[in-house]
């Protein structure tokens, strides 16, 4: 077998692989007897036709048959042969096959970048400080007594900022009822019995704010300037007009700071609960500290090593970067309609993003190499259950899937990265 690669791109290569008459023969010829055992030919009884006619009446599946044998087993002889390992077959071509001639097929290939590994023992990161102070505790606490708070009517007076009200309203805009113009939007051009909480955040553009003042059972007109950027386009950069009808207060009751309010919030006293609350603000602040430290020097790694990397793997993980901005804005409230107007500046972050991700996790593989680290049986394990608890499905269950699915190769490769930049983070000097 002969193996020749020529360059067709970045990271991408041709195999050409030859292979002589006699190194196909054999395969061949196992082909020809299976179909010499099953095959029907007119004349003979099943099974019991010669073999050269056999041959003869069925010549063009018994050379295909033999070809999709022989191209995938020489395929993997020749990197087996050459140390190759590509990150993606994109394409087999120019197969020719005859049982007299022999085999020879092209393969596109990408492969894996050559590149030098930067320094990355001992890098420089200077260390911000991590303290909860009281005023912090305190914004937490207010916070609480916010979402702990009661709502009660309240009557002979007028509606502030931190009330709730109840109205009615509809709206025109260009003289057209709203609510014929964006059907698909409740609430947007009418309501009745509507509950407002006023005060940020805002229910419109400085629709909650014109409301302050007025008394049950009064009525007023609100113009709403809807910005340029408004996420439901027929109101963008234009102005309706609301009649609001308000019906009702609701005045709200925050509840008193006491050893009661904390037994609400599963502690013995205030004092514990206010320790609780530090306990776990110091906790996150460490970890968004350690994260920091790790976006330092994995940008160090990345500004020390500038290569080129595999399009096909660039435009996998481009896919996978955009899937979960996706999710993230649609469950921040971003509509369709939105995320398909930012389509193409989304594109371009997600394609800027892979990409820093894509060379990260070759140069940690390759400081995973340089360091001999190696993923146990037990992290494993370990890194299932955790998952298999997020996901609230059994662990042998999600292992199951993961090797169905072929991920458990890419668990392992995670586990390998995250070993190798914690490898870099121990041996770094922090200041």
């Amino acid at each position: 077998m002969k193996v020749k690669f020529e360059d067709s791109g970045v990271c991408r290569k041709i195999m050409s692989i030859e292979v002589p008459r006699d190194d196909v023969v054999p395969d061949y010829d196992r082909v020809l007897a299976l179909y010499a055992q099953t095959a029907a030919v007119p004349g003979f009884r099943r099974g019991k036709a010669p073999r050269a006619v056999v041959e003869r009446h069925y010549a063009k599946h018994i050379a295909d048959d033999a070809r999709d044998r022989l191209v995938p087993k020489y395929y993997h002889e020749a990197l087996e042969k050459e140390k190759l390992r590509p990150v993606a077959v994109l394409d087999v071509q120019d197969v020719v096959f005859d049982k007299n001639s022999g085999l020879s097929f092209k393969v596109l290939l990408d492969v894996a970048p050559e590149f030098k590994l930067p320094k990355y023992r001992k890098l420089t990161v200077k260390a911000e400080p991590v303290e909860v102070t009281d005023k912090d505790v305190d914004e937490i606490l207010e916070h609480l007594r916010e979402r702990a708070a009661r709502y009660e009517d309240v009557a002979g007076r007028a509606a502030r900022l931190t009330d709730m009200v109840q109205l009615d309203y509809d709206a025109v805009l260009d003289d057209k009822p709203l609510a014929e113009m964006v059907p698909g939007c409740r609430g947007l051009g009418a309501a009745k019995d509507f509950w407002v909480l006023l005060g940020e955040p805002e229910f419109l553009p400085g629709f909650n704010a014109a409301l302050e003042g007025m008394e049950a059972g009064a009525q007023r007109e609100v113009t709403v300037a809807f910005p340029e950027d408004y996420h439901i386009k027929e109101v963008a950069g234009k102005s309706a007009q609301y009649k609001v009808t308000l019906k009702g207060l609701r005045e709200r009751h925050l509840p008193e700071l006491n050893d009661e309010f904390a037994k609400g919030m599963a502690a013995e006293s205030i004092a514990g609960l206010r320790d609780h609350i530090r306990r776990d603000m110091e906790q996150m602040r460490k970890d968004a500290e350690t994260r920091r430290r790790e976006d330092v020097i994995t940008g160090q790694l990345l500004e020390k090593a500038d290569f080129d990397i595999p399009e096909s793997i660039v435009q996998e993980e481009t896919q996978n970067v955009l899937r979960g901005m996706l999710h993230q804005m649609s469950t921040n409230g971003q509509t369709r309609e939105q995320l398909v107007e930012k389509r193409d500046e989304l594109w371009k972050q997600a394609d800027v993003s892979a990409r820093e991700r894509v060379r990260l996790m070759y140069i940690l593989n390759r400081i995973a190499e340089e360091e001999k680290l190696e993923v146990g049986d037990k992290e494993v394990e370990d890194a299932i259950g955790a998952l298999a608890a997020r996901q609230r499905v059994e662990p042998a269950e999600l292992r199951k899937q993961l090797e169905s699915n072929n991920r458990m190769e890419t668990l392992l490769t995670d586990l390998l990265n995250r070993k190798a930049l914690d490898f870099v983070m121990e041996n770094a000097k922090i200041k």
